[in-house]
């Protein structure tokens, strides 16, 4: 007979291994903005948090900076705002902590869907720049680090040792 303390774990165990296999995740893209007047790179979920939104932008500070492809990292702290091309002739900005323009453009819309849940996809975009530089930002796919063969494997083989150990105590106690 099973304890309460067997029937937690194994309780446990479950909630656990559905919990894994049935978690809905967000796809994280490379974004590299590269132009005359401006180099940075980030990383970035396909759907981000929305910090704000209007019928023409959304604004947004869920990335991190990363170094790619000769890119500085873009600096945490900073805002992006990317512009909905039929309200907002399209395009991106990003401004500091304190508010400053660090780059502003217009051009091609970079996501899909409304303002409120925007998506990003792997593509390239063009802007434009208001000094007439001209940029181009390109979202790639991170590869996946895929779960070892040998993981469900090794669990079973705990839960196994568990077993085998729950049995040996109870014959020891019975005796």
């Amino acid at each position: 007979m099973f304890g309460l303390k067997s029937l937690i774990g194994l309780v446990a165990l479950a909630a656990t291994a559905i919990a894994w296999g049935s978690a809905a995740e967000a796809t994280t893209l490379n974004f590299n903005l590269q132009g005359d007047n401006v180099a940075y790179s980030w990383t970035m979920d396909d759907h981000p948090t929305v910090a704000t939104h209007n019928a023409s932008e959304f604004t947004t500070t869920d990335f991190i900076g990363q170094a790619i492809g000769g890119s500085a990292a873009l600096p945490a702290g900073n805002t992006l705002y990317f512009y909905n091309q039929a309200l907002f002739l399209g395009g991106m900005g990003i401004q500091d902590s304190l508010g400053n323009s660090l780059y502003d453009s217009f051009g091609d819309q970079a996501y899909s869907g409304d303002e409120g849940t925007p998506l990003f996809s792997i593509g390239t975009y063009n802007f434009e720049d208001f000094s007439g530089g001209h940029a181009t930002l390109t979202i790639s796919a991170i590869a996946a680090t895929p779960v070892p063969a040998a993981l469900p494997l090794f669990a079973s083989a705990i839960a196994g040792l568990g077993f085998v150990g729950w049995r040996r105590k109870r014959a020891t106690s019975a005796v």
